[in-house]
C-alpha cells in the first residue's frame, strides 16, 4: 500500500462546492488500494490571512488551506501551498504525489520532488502538454503499467478487467 499525496487544481471545498468532483471520485477510487491524504490551495477573499482546515471525508484526510488574494495574489497562493505542505508532512508521510492536472500547478508536484525527491504522476490533458494519442505512441497503456510495476506502484498479481 503507497501513501499517496493528492494535488489539484481543483477540489470540492466551502468557496466551490462542487468543483472538481470529479477529482474527489479519482481520489475515492485510489484510496482504495492506498493511503491518501488530499491538499488543495484555494482562494478566499473572505478571510483575513491564511486559514488551514482538515478533515477527513469519507475516510481520506483532506487538507484545504484557504488565502485572500491581494495585490501579490501568486506568492500568496506559494506561501498557503508552502504552509499547506508544512502541515501535510508533519502529519503524513507520503511515497509520491498525484496531481490532477499539468497545468497551472504542476509547479507543486515540481517542487515537492526538487524539495523532498518525491516521484510524482500527473494526469494528461485537459491543460496539459500530452494528450491520450501521445501516451499510444509512446506505448499507451503496457508501457504505463510496466512502468508502475517495475516501480512497485502496481501489484503484479491482480486481475486486470480482461480477468487475467
Amino acid at each position: 500500500m503507497k501513501k499517496v499525496l493528492f494535488l489539484s487544481s481543483w477540489y470540492p471545498s466551502r468557496v466551490h462546492s462542487t468543483l472538481g468532483n470529479f477529482v474527489s471520485y479519482h481520489v475515492k477510487a485510489v484510496s482504495k488500494t492506498n493511503k491518501v491524504h488530499v491538499l488543495y490551495i484555494t482562494a478566499d477573499d473572505t478571510i483575513k490571512d491564511y486559514e488551514i482546515v482538515t478533515e477527513s471525508i469519507d475516510g481520506i484526510q483532506t487538507t484545504i488551506v484557504y488565502f485572500k488574494r491581494g495585490f501579490f495574489k501568486y506568492l500568496n497562493y506559494f506561501i498557503a501551498f508552502v504552509k499547506g505542505l508544512k502541515y501535510v508532512t508533519t502529519n503524513f508521510n507520503f511515497d509520491l504525489v498525484h496531481m490532477n492536472i499539468m497545468h497551472p500547478a504542476i509547479w507543486q508536484a515540481l517542487y515537492i520532488k526538487w524539495i523532498k525527491k518525491t516521484p510524482y504522476l500527473a494526469d494528461l490533458k485537459p491543460g496539459g502538454k500530452y494528450v491520450a494519442k501521445d501516451m499510444f505512441e509512446a506505448g499507451g497503456v503496457p508501457m504505463l503499467l510496466k512502468t508502475l510495476l517495475d516501480g512497485g506502484l502496481i501489484d503484479g498479481n491482480c486481475l486486470t478487467v480482461t480477468g487475467k
